[in-house]
């Protein structure tokens, strides 16, 4: 993080102000924290502003943020480069321009709709450009004035002209700077170190403001110095309130009149806050609100009362500085706060109309737990509050809580401290539900009570580990147990059990008594699992009055509570059902909610009715309210002021003032529900699209969209996204979003504020979205944006016009053809005579036969049986099917259907044609040519006669083939063949060659000479010809170019060819291509120099280079830099697409970063996905920073791989020479270590190498030294933890912890062990613990022989070949059977090489070594590793175990896991158990070894021999088995 000269100067002065911490008054503030990690490019935020769309605009050290309530992006600035700067001020003017100030790069104005910038020239006396700090606007003379360090500026909106008004240097006597400026009720007041001045518009007049002189504050030590240090002044009803670096002081509008007119000489300062350095004020209504460096104070206007409200700290732990550097109010009335290191924070005052009592261990008047299980009324506006840790009893108008009942026993919490339930009888005294037993309590005394009972109600009270509910009605205290429905007399003790009840009342079904809502004063209700009953206690007369279907007798559902509405309905919460309305006269549901049809929670608990008869209840999901009117409900959280979000079934309580308490996880909370139903009341319900976006291509639209702005899309755009908000920034509780298109779909309701589409067909759209009012449940006017996806230009409605056309021209040509050919077909008809005559001297004339065929027969007349195949007995007539018998079986299926696609055409135009072969007797094939015509018809039109000749073409087809076989091995050859005449004019290449030189004719003119070769070589081959045609061959090699310049080195075989027929001579040169054997040598040299994959120097050659770039840059005096870039997520790439895309993708990042550079650079890769980039001319270090960032835009932008779109980041670093090194080594190695540090800064950035980095990097290598001694000196110790079998109560094992003794400091695992296993020190790390280890085992065993020792193994120990020699080796040793050892294994151990690890757990286990799975269901458990491994244990992972009893899910997981264990005959370790009821959680559940803080802590193993020496009994739970164990 980089501070601005300016703001640390700022904040050393606020520092020279001591200040006393404080802590907040408020008890039910609720912060929302914006930070990097939610999209903050920085976490310095200096500047907060809202424009008039409701963006919110943070001004941090690395440019500005936008915020619209569900994201956060970025503004880039008309360079791209904002987020290299830090904000000095943002302002929002009336007219919707936002106003930027940036530390050294100016002053800038925004128009968020049109996307436009413009630069303000801000220039000092000498014509510097000066650092404006903070800007504000005259509204009423339409100006803006802005200030720097000592000037301050008049900007005329109208002409756009900027004027220097006042030049503070000579009013500055010492060290002056301004700080703050403001136009308040005709003036413009200057903050300033030197005090405060004001500048009256009207007169012109400058006046510097008296100085405070005293505090009328008690108690504060008042600096004077410090008090005319200026930050900030505001105006609250003719009130000013003036902000120091030593308290908030306050004059009037009539006392500042009076010093101007010079009436009076000082300013009556009244101290409002004293000891504060104040950086802002903020006045809202009718209060001001202080932003200083000890955290957020307020000053009530009216009443002049101050109060501090919050620092960061309390309420995230993580965060030490208090400073509030900037404050907003936005429109919702809503508090935004700049942090100077932990980015922004919201608070809602309205949440203060809630009041909250909650736990906080380092204050004693808070709760003393914050589990509320029960809350009841006591005297004097207090109430009783029942928690998992005592009796709280809290003054409502003193804020005051006293604690009784502690626990003082911290091993158990079954105790009479755990309080479930509270009940007051008709004598005053209070009845306590706790876990252990039913106790009595004096109100009034504040002590136990012991009541003379007698010994059967004192037995019944006990009700040790067990579960009840107590309820008082009239004299008597009711209450349902494990031994029934009782009544006790509250006086004598007296017990009556309920009888005559069905057999199935039994404490799993009955779980709630309550006064029932009838006029009898004997009914009384009973809630059971699925139904509410009414039991008369003089009849005992039992009735349903309600009955829920399809619930289990078994289960856990019961209603609570019942109110009566003012219509006279019956309300009831039903836990795990939900909210239902009855009539009294005949229990006929009149209303019903339910998670089904509402957004209530399945556990609802504590129904309430208020004064406008709405109904309340409570929930694990937060508070809601059902108005009847309407049926709309609304849900309320921690967000609005609630302690918490989760509230416990029985923790509700109506006071007396209409106000309700409900308790839940993390605290109480008391509200008015008629306030809190109003809160937010008048915030605008509307919603706004912010953001349309594809992944297919990044969209170029304006930063804000207007409603029914156009959005233009191409045909093949795809993953459309468009968001929208509501701006309410938490105000809207769950919102709720309706969406479609209008004319066209709708979408189900979501709480989604971004819909995403796969695609859109082409065509216009108009998207519309509403949000629904928490208030009144009706949806917003809806906002709209206008998409227009243009069609594919095939597909376009032009395309299909033109497809109709052509296809209308296409038809009539058709039809015209057809009669054509009809008229053509009788005019042929009258000619068959004469043609028949003109076919038979045609055959003669070409030496062959005819043949005919005719359709009645089915025979064809031929000679060719007889005269040529040699069949002599065979006659003339032959039918078809014998025939085709003849044919050769490769040759049937050609003719067989060529005669019948002749046949069914009936054209008497078409030929018959057929090239087949014929089987002759001697079984030898003959090919022949038959050719035929349709001759006549019969009276169907069908052919009836065929005739035609036939040919025996069996020698021609030889020749024909024989020709292109040598043409095809002509063709074919890789080779290059030239054949050319004696003439040398004319020559013929074969096709090897015609490709290499780009000729389309296969024949080529040789009067310029041989293709390839010089004229010389040409003459030279003239004069050879003669020597060739005598010795008839030749041989030699040549050097080949061809027309595109590439050059090909060849042996040529010259052979003489004579042809017989023609006697004419012809050359054959065969070219045999012997580059690649030439280019051996060359590419054994860029082997060596070369990256074999992407072509680029390797490291070999990049070192040569820099050396000499460093020697160059000695002689020359110019520095030159080196680029260390490393890929960002490469490795995920490479493990999930296969190294095959991995290849692919360094190629194709090398392809991207040679096109940037220029051609004296360098680019190289040095191995895996590390590249170097060597720079020898730049201008400046700015220019390198652009080159980096060029480098990590190009890498950042999607690759496509095999049809997958990936992206990566560029983490880059920088070193030059020689300002950062002094030889080439030292420069590599120094740009390597600046792209380390900017991997630890979030990666995808660049950083230049600092002496500080080179620190960093000596630390680390410190730690590794450290380390690497450690082991060598033994500096290693073990801790152990014992597991417990909590059915005896004894340990039974103890997992071994390594700890790290350095410099008398114990260090943590968590510091070492990584950077062990990175090392390689971890296997042999673990086998001196284990030499430890087996030395303490053999001494535990002597006192415990079963004792065993649990060691942790990682995917480190199973990469080790001799993982199972030096376990057999160690246990030998020390003389130790197998099962004495087991063995944990995390599921990192499967990562890389699944096979070798299971292979090696196979060999242990057959050893004897018992297998446990560590942090099961934490990482990536694979249930198919549960069936290969030969595990024993699986250990429930501590985070499980923490959950029990808080997160449904969590218990959920763990009872699926010994689900999972048992049916795999396996067992269950839990771990991090802390509670008794999670002890007995487990053990419920079979799972009784356990391993925790309830029982023990990791200790020594002194400590651990003597527990074992002392033998003595843990914590013990009963054996529980289910009723199914007995069938296992």
């Amino acid at each position: 993080m980089t501070i601005t000269h300016r703001l640390m100067s700022i904040i050393i002065c606020c520092l020279c102000c001591a200040v006393v911490p404080v802590d907040a008054k408020i008890n039910n503030i609720v912060l929302e924290r914006l930070t990097v990690e939610d999209g903050l490019s920085q976490a310095s935020v200096i500047a907060i502003a809202q424009d008039k769309q409701g963006y919110i605009w943070f001004g941090t050290e690395n440019g500005i943020n936008i915020y619209d309530g569900y994201t956060i992006s970025s503004l880039a600035g008309p360079d791209n480069d904002f987020h290299k700067f830090s904000v000095n001020h943002i302002f929002v003017a009336s007219d919707g321009l936002i106003w930027i100030s940036l530390f050294d790069k100016g002053l800038y104005t925004y128009n968020p709709i049109s996307n436009e910038y413009r630069l303000i020239s801000v220039k000092g006396l000498n014509g510097q450009q000066l650092n404006v700090w903070k800007i504000t606007e005259d509204l009423k003379n339409n100006h803006i004035w802005f200030i720097t360090e000592k000037m301050a500026f008049q900007y005329q909106v109208a002409s756009g002209a900027v004027t220097q008004r006042i030049d503070f240097t000579e009013h500055f006597t010492t060290i002056g700077t301004l700080f703050n400026v403001n136009v308040l009720n005709g003036r413009v007041f200057f903050a300033s170190r030197a005090g405060l001045f004001v500048y009256e518009l009207e007169s012109e007049r400058l006046t510097k403001l008296p100085h405070v002189q005293h505090s009328d504050t008690a108690g504060i030590n008042f600096d004077l110095k410090e008090a005319a240090k200026v930050f900030g002044v505001t105006l609250v009803d003719k009130h000013y309130y003036v902000g120091t670096n030593d308290g908030v002081f306050s004059f009037s509008e009539q006392n500042l009149v009076a010093l101007l007119q010079k009436d009076v000489k000082e300013l009556a300062y009244q101290s409002m806050i004293g000891n504060v350095a104040v950086w802002e004020l903020v006045a809202f209504e009718n209060t001001v609100y202080v932003a200083s460096t000890t955290g957020l104070y307020r000053i009530d206007n009216n009443t002049k009362d101050s109060e501090f409200l919050l620092k960061f700290g309390e309420y995230f732990q993580t965060v030490a500085d208090a400073n509030v550097l900037d404050l907003l109010i936005d429109y919702n009335g809503q508090l935004w706060m700049g942090s100077k290191s932990s980015g922004a924070y919201r608070w809602d005052p309205n949440t203060e109309i809630i009041t909250t009592y909650t736990y906080d261990s380092h204050n004693l008047n808070s709760l003393s737990n914050g589990n509320v299980n029960v809350i009841a009324s006591a005297p004097n506006n207090q109430l009783w509050i029942g928690t998992d840790d005592g009796l709280n009893l809290v003054n409502l108008e003193k804020n005051s809580i006293k604690r009784y009942l502690l626990n003082n026993n911290d091993k158990t919490s079954f105790t009479h401290s755990n309080i479930s339930g509270i009940e007051k009888d008709y004598l005053g005294r209070l009845w306590l539900l706790t876990a252990d037993g039913v106790i009595l309590f004096d109100e009034i005394g504040k002590e136990v009570i012991q009541a003379k009972f007698p010994e059967k109600t004192r037995q019944l009270l006990k009700i040790k580990n067990g579960w009840a509910t107590i309820k008082s009605l009239g004299e008597y205290i009711w209450m349902i147990s494990d031994s029934g429905i009782h009544k006790i007399h509250a006086q004598t003790g007296e017990v009556t059990k309920l009888e005559n009840l069905p057999d199935y009342f039994n404490s799993r079904y009955a779980s709630n008594i309550m006064k029932s809502f009838s006029a009898d004063p004997n009914d009384i209700l009973l809630s059971t699992t699925d139904a509410l009953w009414q039991y008369n206690q003089l009849t005992q007369q039992l009735t349903k009055i309600y009955h829920q279907k399809e619930l289990s007798k078994e289960g856990n559902s019961y209603i609570d509570h019942w109110v009566r509405d003012s219509n006279g309905l019956i309300w009831f919460s039903f836990s795990q059902v939900g909210v239902f309305a009855i009539n009294p006269d005949d229990y006929q549901v009149q209303y019903f909610f339910d998670e089904h049809n509402s957004i209530l929670d399945i556990n609802v608990y504590g129904v309430q009715v208020d004064s406008a008869d709405n109904i309340w209840v409570s929930s694990h999901g937060g508070l809601f309210r059902i108005r009847i009117a309407d049926q709309h409900i609304r849900r309320f959280n921690k967000l609005d002021g609630l302690a918490s979000s989760e509230f416990n079934a029985g923790s509700f309580y109506p006071l007396a003032d209409g106000r309700f308490a409900y308790g839940g996880i993390s605290g109480v909370s008391l509200f008015d529900p008629i306030l809190l139903e109003n809160k937010n009341k008048n915030i605008n319900n509307t919603v706004r699209i912010v953001k349309v976006d594809t992944l297919s291509r990044p969209l170029n639209l304006p930063l804000f969209l207007s409603n029914n702005d156009q959005v233009d899309l191409a045909y093949d755009d795809f993953g459309i996204r468009i968001d929208f908000s509501d701006f309410s920034y938490g105000h809207t509780e769950n919102p709720i979003f309706k969406f479609g298109f209008v004319d066209g779909v709708s979408f189900p309701e979501t709480q989604q504020n971004f819909v995403t589409f796969p695609r859109l067909d082409p065509g216009n759209y108009i998207f519309k979205v509403q949000i629904k009012s928490v208030h009144t449940g009706e949806f917003s006017a809806p906002s709209f944006i206008r998409i227009n996806v243009n069609y594919a230009p095939w597909k376009s409605p032009l395309a299909y016009s033109l497809y109709a056309i052509t296809f209308i021209m296409l038809l009539a040509i058709w039809y015209r053809r057809r009669q054509l050919r009809q008229k053509v077909l009788i005019e042929a008809h009258k000619e068959v005579t004469y043609r028949e005559n003109r076919l038979q001297l045609a055959l003669s004339a070409s030496n062959s036969e005819v043949w005919d065929w005719q359709a009645d027969s089915d025979v064809i007349f031929a000679k060719r049986f007889s005269h040529e195949l040699g069949y002599q007995n065979q006659d003339l007539a032959i039918s078809l099917s014998k025939h085709v018998e003849f044919i050769h079986k490769e040759d049937q299926s050609e003719f067989f259907n060529k005669w019948q696609n002749f046949l069914a055409n009936a054209d008497p135009e078409a030929l018959f044609e057929c090239t087949y072969r014929l089987k002759c007797a001697n079984d030898n094939w003959m090919w022949y040519r038959d050719v035929g015509k349709i001759v006549a018809f019969d009276h169907d039109n069908r052919p009836s006669r065929v005739t035609g000749s036939y040919s025996n073409v069996t020698e021609s087809k030889v020749m024909q083939e024989r020709a292109q076989y040598y043409g095809a091995a002509f063709e074919q050859t890789r080779d290059w063949v030239l054949i050319f005449d004696e003439a040398f004019e004319v020559g013929r290449a074969n096709k090897s060659m015609s490709d290499v030189f780009g000729w389309e004719n296969e024949e080529l003119a040789l009067a310029n000479g041989i293709p390839g070769i010089t004229r010389a070589r040409t003459e030279y081959y003239r004069k050879l010809l003669p020597i060739i045609l005598r010795k008839g061959h030749w041989r030699g090699e040549e050097l080949i170019t061809t027309p595109n310049g590439k050059k090909y080195h060849v042996i040529i075989n010259i052979s003489v060819s004579v042809n017989i027929e023609h006697q004419k001579t012809h050359f054959i040169c065969v070219y045999t291509d012997i580059t690649a054997q030439k280019s051996a040598e060359d590419e054994l040299r860029i082997m060596a120099n070369y990256d074999h994959l992407t072509g680029l120097p390797n490291r070999t050659l990049l070192l040569d280079r820099i050396a000499h770039a460093t020697a160059s840059s000695r002689r020359s005096k110019e520095p030159i830099a080196l680029f260390f870039i490393d890929l960002d997520r490469f490795k995920q790439i490479n493990d999930s697409l296969g190294h095959e895309c991995g290849d692919l993708l360094l190629k194709e990042v090398s392809k991207r970063l040679v096109t940037s550079m220029r051609a004296d650079d360098t680019l190289a890769r040095i191995g895996g996905d590390e590249f170097v980039a060597l720079l020898e001319r730049f201008r400046s270090a700015n220019e390198l920073a652009g080159i980096a960032q060029k480098f990590i835009n190009l890498v950042q932008q999607p690759f496509t791989l095999n049809n997958n779109v990936v992206s990566i980041g560029a983490s880059i670093g920088i070193s030059l020479f020689p300002d950062d090194a002094e030889s080439s080594e030292e420069l590599f190695r120094n740009a390597d270590v600046a792209m380390y540090h900017a991997k630890q800064l979030g990666r995808n950035n660049y950083q230049f190498f600092t002496d500080h980095m080179n620190e960093e990097a000596k630390q680390r290598l410190e730690k590794e030294t450290n380390l690497k001694l450690a082991f060598a000196n033994e500096e290693f110790f073990n801790a152990y933890q014992p597991i417990i079998d909590a059915y005896t109560g004894k340990s039974v094992g103890a997992e071994l912890l390594m700890r790290w003794l350095h410099k008398g400091n114990v260090v943590p695992p968590v510091e070492f062990i990584s950077l062990a296993e990175e090392l390689g020190l971890i296997v042999a790390m673990t086998e001196q613990a284990i030499t430890r280890g087996f030395a303490q085992l053999k001494l535990w065993r002597e006192e415990r022989p079963d004792f065993y020792l649990s060691v942790n193994f990682s995917a480190k120990h199973f990469s080790d070949n001799n993982l199972i020699a030096s376990i057999k080796r160690q246990l030998q040793k020390f003389d130790l059977p197998a099962n004495a050892l087991k063995i944990e294994i995390t599921e990192s151990a499967f990562i890389f090489e699944p096979e070798k690890a299971i292979q090696t757990m196979n060999e242990l286990s057959d050893m004897g070594v018992l297998l446990a799975l560590d942090d099961f269901g934490t990482g990536f458990s694979s249930l198919a590793y549960l069936k290969q491994l030969p595990l024993d244990i699986i250990k429930i992972d501590r985070s499980f175990v923490n959950g029990i009893g808080v997160e449904k899910t969590d218990e959920a997981i763990v009872e699926a896991t010994l689900v999972l264990a048992n049916n795999l005959n396996m067992y269950c370790i839990a771990e991090g158990v802390e509670t008794e009821a999670q002890l007995k959680y487990l053990a419920e559940r079979q799972c009784h070894y356990i391993q925790g803080y309830l029982y023990c802590k990791p200790i020594s193993a002194n400590e651990l021999i003597k527990l074992l020496k002392e033998n003595r009994d843990e914590i013990k739970v009963l054996s529980v088995r289910s009723a199914s164990d007995g069938n296992l």
